[in-house]
């Protein structure tokens, strides 16, 4: 803008050269996460924010003035449905935008080691399959979240080498959520590291009772077959 260029069309910013001549531009800002639903089955996360509220769009939306509430303490989302509408059509909009309508493309998969130290340092889960990728209603990663820090405690541990609490704290999630597809997986991988073959295999098979084609569960499973001698 100050030298007169015209900007490229695939551009989607917006200028902030008038707020150097005193003006002001009421920005949004979007944010999202689709880690709870490709790695847990539950709801993706999707917020926007202007200079004053923040609107998060879950399955229970939450509204928080951030002006009076910085640390999101006090959710107005039941006291003030207006302006719920409203940021929630800027948040379709801001979407539309810049390119983002529908569920992204799945993460590409990696190798098991550098998949569990990623998954001990909280980055990601195993892999993506359909069954993630289904509009169906899913939990409110919210009223979850104690359960995803069970699991990251199992990978922790089972990183550190202290298998049975791995597998303690993973089958403590599976009791409160028994449809954490990626929780049997990883409870067969624990399970495969503490040398109990049978019992990994059987989480395997229920990972897979769930989805048929998550394939990280179907090449854990194949591996857990080799080392047992069941080639065919």
């Amino acid at each position: 803008e100050l030298l007169e260029v015209p900007s490229p069309r695939a551009v989607q910013g917006a200028s902030l050269l008038p707020l150097a001549r005193g003006a002001r531009l009421n920005l949004m800002a979007l944010s999202e996460s689709w880690f709870p639903r490709f790695h847990y089955g539950w709801s993706e996360l999707q917020a926007i924010q202007d200079e004053r509220f923040k609107l998060i769009r879950a399955p229970r939306r939450e509204l928080y003035d951030l002006s009076r509430d910085p640390l999101e303490t006090r959710d107005l989302a039941a006291t003030d449905p207006g302006r719920v509408a409203t940021l929630e059509r800027a948040l379709e909009e801001m979407i539309a935008a810049s390119g983002g309508g529908g569920t992204p493309k799945v993460p590409d998969a990696v190798d098991s080691e550098t998949a569990e130290r990623l998954e001990a340092l909280g980055y990601i889960g195993g892999s993506v399959s359909a069954r993630h990728l289904e509009d169906r209603p899913r939990g409110d990663p919210k009223d979850k979240i104690q359960l995803y820090n069970l699991l990251k405690q199992a990978s922790t541990a089972s990183a550190a080498g202290r298998f049975e609490e791995a597998i303690t704290k993973a089958r403590q999630a599976l009791g409160s959520d028994p449809e954490i597809l990626e929780g049997y997986m990883l409870l067969g991988n624990f399970l495969k590291k503490a040398e109990r073959d049978a019992e990994a295999i059987a989480a395997y098979k229920q990972a897979l009772a769930l989805d048929p084609e998550h394939r990280e569960s179907l090449f854990r499973l194949a591996l857990a077959y080799k080392d047992q001698g069941r080639l065919k």
